[in-house]
């Protein structure tokens, strides 16, 4: 017992030692979990310059089918929604992570806080430097694309619309798709400026995130729609049918992909790549289609410009089981079904590559008689 409480201390020695008072406890001893429960601490009360409600608190359902399996959700409730104008805040330009000087962090900051401790934590023990614009600030961190859009947009046009002056600090290095979305959204170059590191910002405008991933508030659809949908240019020589691809992608291919494309494209379907499509265009492709099939990946969050009543058919793995894009497909309206991929030869060991998954076409549910086999979704 005395070696385990030495072990202890000497564990929150050298954690102090290596963050200084940002690490001084343990992590929930500083940890603002939300702002609006945190402001009844005076070292974060300080902090807070302004604030606005934006949305009350909510219930989302989520109406599958009965004979979906328990893994899919049906409702998630929400808290009421806030943006918040901040003073004095250290924040990462890459993450998006924030902290008032001396501590506590905060959680709506990132997310998924422990996400940022098992990759990118490590910028928090660097010294700050001042940012030298004086005027209000909003921070655009980079992420995948599914939480660019969903965690890191929807936030950012919060802010926006409470302080329309501020600019947009985003991180020097940062995927080529995320300029492609403030290009699209018409927010010119003279509001963006970049930064690396860490820094102290003065005037922090801050729209806090969802933290359980995967589920989208309402009120952050809504206004990712209300921005997106009337920029999208209409046209009448769009496919209607599309095969979203994951063959140049290095995560999660389908061993059988070459198969797939082949059995679509011999039922009408027209196969995209979107790493190749410009963000305009995608969003155009996915407005207009009536039917849409891909396997699990960042494609499908380009939904969020789905038309209701769209059918979506997701191929899902058991070893990458992630109902994200289900949720917002429903949410939106769209008639969701999936095909479950399989991996034919599991890993003996660890050394072993895995196997990638392969979705026999016998499985895919079909929508219409002209789509062979027709396959009933109960079978699954």
């Amino acid at each position: 017992m005395n070696l385990a409480i030495l072990r202890y201390k000497l564990y929150r020695f050298s954690k102090r030692m290596a963050l200084g008072p940002l690490g001084g406890g343990a992590l929930g001893s500083n940890l603002c979990r939300t702002l609006s429960e945190g402001r009844a601490d005076p070292a974060v009360a300080d902090h807070v310059a302004d604030c606005r409600k934006i949305a009350s608190a909510c219930v989302q359902s989520y109406p599958f089918p009965e004979g979906f399996p328990p893994e899919f959700p049906r409702d998630a409730a929400f808290d009421a929604k806030f943006v918040y104008r901040l003073r004095d805040v250290v924040v990462v330009p890459r993450t998006g992570l924030a902290w008032f000087p001396g501590g506590p962090i905060l959680q709506e900051s990132a997310g998924s806080l422990p996400r940022l401790f098992q990759k990118r934590i490590s910028a928090t023990l660097r010294r700050p430097v001042p940012l030298p614009e004086s005027g209000p600030v909003i921070v655009f961190p980079t992420f995948s694309y599914y939480h660019v859009l969903f965690d890191v947009l929807a936030n950012v046009l919060h802010a926006l619309s409470f302080v329309p002056a501020a600019k947009i600090l985003l991180p020097a290095r940062r995927p080529r798709f995320v300029d492609g979305i403030l290009d699209f959204l018409g927010i010119p170059e003279e509001k963006r400026m970049t930064a690396e590191g860490t820094v102290l910002v003065k005037d922090l405008v801050f729209a806090p995130v969802w933290v359980n991933g995967g589920f989208i508030p309402p009120v952050d659809l809504a206004t990712l729609r209300n921005a997106i949908l009337p920029r999208i240019e209409p046209s009448n020589d769009l496919p209607r049918d599309i095969y979203i691809s994951r063959s140049l992608s290095r995560n999660r291919p389908l061993a059988n992909e070459p198969e797939i494309e082949e059995f679509l494209r011999n039922r009408g379907f027209s196969v995209v790549h979107f790493e190749k499509i410009p963000f305009a265009e995608q969003m155009r492709l996915v407005a207009g289609a009536k039917t849409i099939v891909a396997p699990h990946g960042a494609g499908l969050a380009n939904l969020v410009a789905a038309t209701p009543g769209t059918q979506v058919v997701e191929f899902l793995s058991r070893n990458w089981f992630n109902t994200c894009y289900a949720k917002l497909a429903v949410q939106l309206g769209c008639d969701y079904r999936f095909a479950e991929s399989r991996i034919p030869q599991p890993r003996t060991s660890r050394k072993e590559f895995p196997s990638l998954p392969r979705v026999a076409c016998s499985d895919i549910p079909a929508f219409s008689s002209a789509w062979s086999p027709e396959l009933s979704f109960e079978k699954q």
